[in-house]
């Protein structure tokens, strides 16, 4: 095993460094020459954290169809019926802690990076509904007032 990280090691992080220092010290313009993504890391370990609760959720999915076979060929067996509903159980698990996942790491990015609204407003700008609404005019002039002489108007078909 630790043959393996050395040998990861060096094929992968030496040339990467060598290639960004290359004679003249460090360069971050020579860096870019190795063709590698110049986002930060978290949003690479977030996509990679994105890209794997996907997989597991997309498995826990599969494990549950595999559960529903299970439970179709029991043909009355209690003992493999009660296995597929264990199967069914722990797979509806593994979505849930997959789609919770996926939603802990959104909102712990989201909190992290600022795009969160607080308290779960709207992002736009505000309105003002103290301000009244303007009536509105039919064909022949202002609308009728509302039921008991309110100032609300009545609906107004068109053509009327």
């Amino acid at each position: 095993m630790l043959l393996l990280s050395v040998l990861v090691f060096a094929v992968l992080v030496v040339p990467v460094a060598y290639a960004a220092v290359s004679g003249e010290g460090w360069n971050v313009d020579n860096l870019k020459a190795t063709n590698l993504p110049d986002r930060p890391v978290s949003d690479i370990m977030l996509t990679f954290i994105e890209w794997a609760i996907i997989i597991i959720g997309l498995l826990c999915i599969c494990v549950f169809i595999y559960a529903g076979f299970l439970y179709l060929t029991a043909q009355g067996e209690t003992d493999k019926i009660e296995t597929a509903k264990k199967v069914m159980i722990y797979a509806v698990i593994g979505v849930a802690v997959a789609v919770l996942g996926y939603v802990a790491v959104k909102t712990v990015n989201d909190i992290l990076v600022g795009n969160a609204t607080p308290g779960g407003g709207q992002t736009g700008a505000p309105t003002d509904s103290a301000a009244p609404a303007a009536p509105a005019q039919g064909p022949g002039g202002p609308a009728p007032a509302g039921p008991g002489g309110t100032s609300a108007p009545l609906p107004v078909a068109p053509g009327m």
